[in-house]
């Protein structure tokens, strides 16, 4: 077996590659902190990736990324196993397939170009973890950070530009401001792990029995009640097993009707047929609703019909109102008309009498002078005087 020490730019030992089993270990696959897509990664998120990858034959590794929507397959290149975390980080050993050494990229093998980054651009290459997760917002050292929370390990990938790491071996991880992180970016990439997790869920075969179990408890007609073992929409139906709550024992065979309204034909404990059936009309005369009474014996209909009367009269008494209105502009333009007139006929007639008004004691009383003493009896001889004229 050859082994080949990689030292990277403070030539320290970094990790050992197996040429012959096609086996480079120590590669890292996730930094504790906040990666460059602005999730924190955090102890439990690394245990729980340590403890999923070493389950099974271990996890897939893909030459980067497949293409969204299209098919993965023709980009394994093997698995990662051996999962372990050292210093805060999460290390794994990639194991390559034989089939990478019949692959080709960039005009030499799958597997020949991989060892030979690992060897001479270790810095050039990561990995990628690939999982699906809900998202919280939690509390850290001060500052909300996004916290994936794990459900399924599916790949890591060897990628140009990881996210969680910078080197394929050893790295401290760019910290990022998480404060300065773009909300919308956050929010897309937020989306796309519950797109995942969706997508994983819908299309993962192996469900766990105890994920899916319900149980619907039913009384039959006969006074038996009955627990029906179906999946998480709590609707029996055909192939569900019924046994009697009391006991457990299979239900007894035959056609039974449930309270809930179904009819159910069980046969060795299973139901076989299952049909709903529908109520029968009931003859009882509908319930009389009694009517909601408000304060001082107010009733809601004797409300509406007062609001639908004010509504006719104030309806009525704004356009009474518009027309008085109109009609009293009206007479006021008239009554200034005829004002017009009245003052244009004052004003011919006053000039007509005042150029018709002779004074014979005009000439006088241009004349005339006051007396100057203010003696009370030369002011009665001046008034006397004025009466004799």
């Amino acid at each position: 077996m050859e082994q080949i020490i990689l030292t990277n730019s403070t030539h320290e030992a970094v990790s050992n590659i197996d040429l012959e089993n096609g086996i480079i270990f120590a590669v890292k696959e996730a930094d504790y902190g906040l990666n460059k897509n602005g999730y924190f990664f955090t102890e439990e998120l690394l245990n729980g990736l340590m403890t999923q990858g070493n389950e099974g034959a271990g996890i897939k590794a893909r030459f980067g990324h497949p293409t969204q929507g299209l098919e993965s397959l023709g980009t394994y290149i093997g698995r990662k196993k051996n999962f372990r975390i050292e210093n805060g980080s999460l290390y794994s050993d990639l194991h390559l397939d034989p089939l990478t050494k019949d692959t080709m990229v960039n005009g030499t093998s799958t597997f020949n170009f991989i060892i030979k980054m690992a060897q001479s651009n270790p810095d050039m290459l990561g990995c990628s973890v690939v999982f699906s997760a809900s998202v919280e917002e939690v509390e850290i050292e001060g500052a909300t950070q996004l916290v994936p929370q794990l459900i399924k390990f599916t790949a890591s990938d060897l990628v140009d530009e990881p996210a969680a790491t910078n080197h394929l071996f050893n790295s401290q991880s760019q910290l990022i401001n998480h404060k300065q992180m773009n909300k919308i970016t956050k929010a897309i990439e937020a989306l796309k792990l519950s797109f995942s997790a969706a997508i994983e869920t819908l299309s993962n075969d192996e469900v766990a029995e105890n994920e899916l179990a319900s149980d619907v408890v039913e009384t039959l007609d006969t006074g038996l009640q009955v627990t029906v073992s179906t999946d998480e929409t709590d609707i029996p139906k055909e192939g569900d097993a019924v046994n009697l709550t009391e006991g457990g024992e299979p239900a007894p065979d035959g056609t039974h009707l449930t309270e809930s309204g179904l009819e159910i034909v069980t046969e060795g404990g299973l139901i076989v047929s299952i049909v709903e059936v529908e109520a029968e009309p009931s003859e009882e005369a509908a319930p009389v609703v009694e009517e909601e009474v408000l304060e001082n014996g107010v009733t809601l209909a004797s409300l509406a019909e007062s609001v639908t009367a004010i509504e006719a009269t104030a309806a009525e008494f704004m356009e009474n109102t518009t027309a008085s209105i109109v009609e009293a502009l009206e007479v006021i333009t008239k009554a200034g008309e005829a004002r017009d007139i009245a003052f244009s006929e004052m004003k011919k007639n006053q000039n007509v009498l005042a150029a018709s008004v002779k004074s014979k004691d005009l000439e006088f009383a241009t004349k005339e002078e006051l007396p100057s003493s203010k003696t009370l009896n030369e002011v009665d001889s001046y008034l006397a005087s004025r009466k004799s004229k």
